[in-house]
């Protein structure tokens, strides 16, 4: 099998070492109340999947698009915009 690990039954990591992985979503749109499901790769080189909500129902995320993973709510991991988009949305603005 491929490093590949879902947070669930992954024994290598404590769960707290998630939070401020940068994550990128795989599959689905997660928005506030709609969990998606996204991948990090940790220091060790191996992948993990884990389900991703926003934290605030400001935001959004599509497929392909990165999130920071910010606290652990139950199963699902609440994440916030990185900061290369909170620049780029600035950057706009001006």
């Amino acid at each position: 099998m491929d490093n590949i690990y879902y947070h669930s039954i992954s024994k290598h990591n404590n769960k707290n070492s998630f939070i401020g992985q940068t994550v990128t979503i795989t599959t689905g749109h997660a928005e506030f109340g709609h969990p998606a499901e996204a991948k990090f790769q940790d220091q060790f080189g191996q992948m993990h999947y884990v389900m991703v909500e926003p934290d605030e129902a400001d935001y959004s995320f599509n497929e392909g698009s990165t999130a920071l993973i910010i606290r652990q709510d139950g199963e699902i991991y609440r994440v916030v915009p990185n900061i290369d988009y909170l620049l780029a949305k600035t950057r706009s603005q001006q």
